[in-house]
């Protein structure tokens, strides 16, 4: 081959050469596929562990959570209860919607009062299956101990008065009617004797407990046992809450003076002071000693210094005898109680939970109906806001003894069980108000 044609050749190889790299429009969109891959990736894994962060402080707070309530159950609940009560409140209170928390462990140390929580939260991933990451975890563990209870003395102030033996259902006061020919202001040895059986009875009480009917009174013992049953659990050691059992109509006695052995009020339950008193309920008189004996509360940081509980189980009538008897120039004195006979105990720091037993409506008992059925009387006082002035003093009754009792504090229970439950119900309601108070 000539030279010149290899010289020529070499030439416009040469130029050629030298033209590639000034192609720039190949290049970057060449470059820029290469890489937009790996960018893709990075911003993907971002989002995905951003996502992680998320629901990891969605786990810490809803762990920690739950194991501080664990703990303020310590004393209350059994392992088992605690254990299933940590899971339900984690699980709840994880607050994403994405990801999946799995409580692995609850322990409890009872004698530190510690509860010890490990979770763990794995979540699917968006972008991480491309390299080979399908999912992403973490896990938490969080501990709580208990504080120590506020010192706590709880008087439970029982209705003993000859009202409380009203029969508790309305199947009972028709059994009452049926046997006593009596229903309502009946509660002394009148009309008798009574012979059912065979067997001669001289009072109404008598015949109730022959024909195993359950009286008002039966039930608001039971209430005040399950509360001491309460007092137990809450402080197993007897060192922190004291209780006393105290029953009222005329005057307040003392069945069982404060105390750290609870054994000794559950019995005072069924002593001789838990049988009915006199046929009269003066809650002015009544009250006014119970403040002397509550005295002034305290903030709990010791003994000597004690928060202050009391629980009123009562019908809430202002009532005597008589007054049904005499006439109407003395009906109007049988009055819902009037809520400035509890001002002063709790003026004096005490929190005032009150129990109203419902009075059950007995209409055409001329006791009930001339006194509890009638309208309340001018010279009660003033009404709450809103009330007609024609409402009856039995449908007066919730608002006289909410007006008693402290802010949230006042239940009403019409059924045994409602009675039951509803004393529980207000204790538990203090337990927790001193875990958070503190």
């Amino acid at each position: 081959m000539p030279s010149h044609r290899i010289r020529h050749g070499a030439a416009n190889l040469r130029r050629r050469l030298e033209a590639f790299p000034a192609a720039h429009g190949g290049n970057i969109a060449m470059m820029t596929a290469l890489l937009i891959i790996p960018l893709v990736l990075v911003v993907g894994l971002g989002v995905d562990y951003a996502r992680l962060v998320k629901a990891r402080v969605a786990m810490q707070e809803a762990v920690d959570g739950a194991t501080l309530m664990g703990a303020g159950a310590i004393t209350s609940k059994s392992d088992g209860e605690i254990v299933a009560a940590v899971k339900a409140y984690a699980a709840k209170a994880y607050g994403v919607d994405f990801g999946s928390l799995t409580v692995s462990d609850v322990a409890i140390d009872r004698s530190n009062r510690k509860v010890t929580t490990t979770a763990t939260l794995s979540m699917a991933t968006n972008f991480g299956g491309l390299v080979g990451l399908s999912s992403l975890s973490a896990s938490s563990t969080s501990v709580a101990v208990a504080p120590n209870r506020p010192y706590t003395n709880v008087y439970l102030l029982l209705d003993n008065s000859a009202s409380m033996g009203l029969a508790a259902t309305t199947a009972g006061q028709t059994t009452m009617k049926t046997y006593a020919s009596c229903v309502f202001a009946c509660h002394t040895a009148e009309g008798g004797p009574f012979k059912i059986g065979g067997v001669t009875y001289t009072n109404t009480f008598d015949v109730a407990t022959a024909l195993g009917v359950t009286l008002r009174r039966d039930v608001m013992n039971s209430a005040a046992k399950k509360v001491i049953a309460m007092i137990d659990q809450v402080d197993p050691n007897h060192e922190r809450i004291k209780v006393g059992v105290y029953y009222f109509n005329q005057d307040v006695t003392k069945a069982q003076d404060l105390t750290y052995d609870t054994s000794k009020a559950t019995a005072a339950l069924s002593g001789t002071y838990s049988q009915l008193g006199v046929d009269g309920t003066y809650f002015d008189t009544s009250l006014k000693t119970m403040k002397s004996i509550v005295g002034v509360a305290g903030d709990g940081s010791t003994a000597s210094s004690p928060t202050k509980l009391v629980l009123m189980v009562t019908d809430g009538i202002q009532s005597y005898r008589s007054w049904v008897l005499s006439g109407s120039s003395t009906w109007p004195k049988v009055v819902p109680n009037k809520p400035n006979n509890c001002t002063p105990i709790r003026a004096n720091g005490a929190t005032v939970g009150v129990l109203y037993t419902e009075y059950l409506p007995i209409n055409g008992d001329w006791g009930y109906d001339a006194t509890v059925g009638s309208t309340m009387p001018s010279s009660w006082g003033t009404l709450d806001a809103g009330v007609s002035s024609s409402i009856t003093r039995r449908d007066y009754l919730p608002y006289a003894l909410t007006d008693c009792a402290s802010s949230g504090y006042f239940m009403s229970a019409n059924s045994t069980t409602e009675i039951e439950t509803g004393l529980t119900s207000l204790f538990d309601k203090w337990i927790e108000h001193l875990r958070l108070a503190k």
